[in-house]
């Protein structure tokens, strides 16, 4: 059986940007007695359909997707096919919504830079104001350390 999941997947089991593994179905193919398979059973070299074990965040994407009514009836293994489209199509809704994240979040930045356009605030002010203000600190530390150094001299003559 794992030499069948090797040739699948071309590694041992494990999917893609994913940890979880492909599971096949414990269905063992049905022959009869004269050696051919029967009409509902698999192939003989067939182990039956692919399924996949659910993790937490599957259940909860098949459940937001309305592929099972709730979260709960969620069953432990689905197909392949089923939990693909799932995510296929949550990828699509995830995308859907950032972009209408970025839409708003451009109009917003756009409202408030005419605002602050409107009551003179620039970023090159911004800037400019920042840089006196770290210059004046700079300055005020350099003539303490030196008032400092030279007290400590005088006290070391004495």
């Amino acid at each position: 059986m794992l030499q069948c999941l090797m040739r699948y997947t071309g590694r041992s089991g494990i999917r893609p940007l994913s940890n979880s593994a492909i599971v096949f179905d414990s269905k063992q193919p049905v022959t009869e007695s004269s050696g051919q398979a029967t009409a509902g059973s698999t192939s003989s070299g067939s182990y039956g359909t692919l399924m996949h074990k659910c993790t937490n965040f599957d259940k909860r994407v098949l459940s937001w997707m309305n592929r099972y009514p709730s979260f709960a009836e969620v069953p432990d293994k689905v197909t392949i096919e089923c939990i693909t489209q799932a995510r296929s199509k949550f990828r699509i809704r995830l995308c859907n919504y950032m972009i209408v994240a970025s839409v708003i979040g451009c109009i917003a930045a756009i409202y408030t830079g005419k605002f602050k356009g409107a009551r003179g605030e620039n970023l090159t002010q911004y800037n400019l104001d920042w840089h006196e203000k770290i210059n004046r600190e700079y300055q005020s530390s350099v003539l303490k350390d030196a008032a400092s150094k030279e007290a400590s001299a005088e006290k070391g003559k004495s």
